[in-house]
This record gives C-alpha cells, structure tokens and sequence, in this order.
C-alpha cells in the first residue's frame, strides 16, 4: 500500500470512528495530505481541562516506517512538551511501530496530558516542579 493511500485511510478512520478529545485531518486532502492540523482538548482532572491544544503533523516520505512529525502549536507547560512546542512520547521515537494510525497517535498525546512521562523531560523546569510541587505545577499548567 502506498504511503499516500495509508493517509488516506487514517483520514477516512477518523471521520468514521473520532477518537475522544482529539481530532486531526489534512489540511487539503487532495493537494497535499501530508500535513495535518488538529487538536486535542484538555482531558478532566487535568490542569488543561477547558482548553483547546492545537496541532501540526507532517508525514514523512517514509511514512509508517517513520513516525510522523508532531508539534503543538502554542507552549504548553508540561514536562514533555518543550518551551519549543516539541513532544516527547516515546512511541513518536524509540517505541515507533508502522501498526500505530494516527487515532492511535492523538489518543496518546490525551494520555500524556493526564500521566506525564517523569523518567523523560523535555521541560526541564516544569519537569522538576511537576516532581516537587505538584500543586503549583498545575496552578502554572492552568494559566
């Protein structure tokens, strides 16, 4: 199955089958389905409850040997997420796998918002507070 073809099913899986919190699609499906725009919003019982975290996803040449590549738009303040709107999770880099879709993706971005990876910060600071003082980390996530 060609690259471009598998896009297009992720694309046709989301609209069938939307996972929670979290959508994302081609910006234009037929001139260019290799970058997408979404969002995922702030699960409950998190400090980003309410908000509305916007999304950049550009699909290799490579794409599903190689992960695709995913930003946010905006900082968010959490221990995985750069001041440069970078993510780590380790399945976009070490735990990669040509079986994940992209609902697969999203849904485990949601998942890193309520459980953040500790062993692995790209956010130093928030990192260390998340570490210390869980309560104003959240009160500094929620601004």
């Amino acid at each position: 199955m060609t690259f471009l073809k598998q896009l297009s099913l992720y694309h046709c899986e989301l609209e069938k089958n939307p996972a929670l919190l979290c959508h994302a699609e081609s910006e234009e499906p037929v001139m260019n389905i290799t970058h997408w725009t979404g969002y995922i919003d702030g699960p409950e019982e998190t400090p980003f409850v309410g908000g509305r975290f916007y999304l950049n996803i550009d699909f290799p040449a490579a794409f599903p040997f190689k992960p695709s590549h995913i930003r946010f738009i905006r900082p968010i303040y959490h221990p995985n997420i750069s001041t440069k709107c970078e993510i780590y999770l380790d399945i976009l880099y070490s735990q990669w796998s040509p079986a994940l879709s992209i609902r697969a993706l999203l849904i485990s971005l949601c998942s890193l918002l309520i459980d953040p990876n500790v062993e692995y910060g790209l956010n130093r600071n928030a990192l260390k507070l998340y570490q210390i003082d869980k309560q104003k980390y959240e009160e500094i996530a929620r601004e």
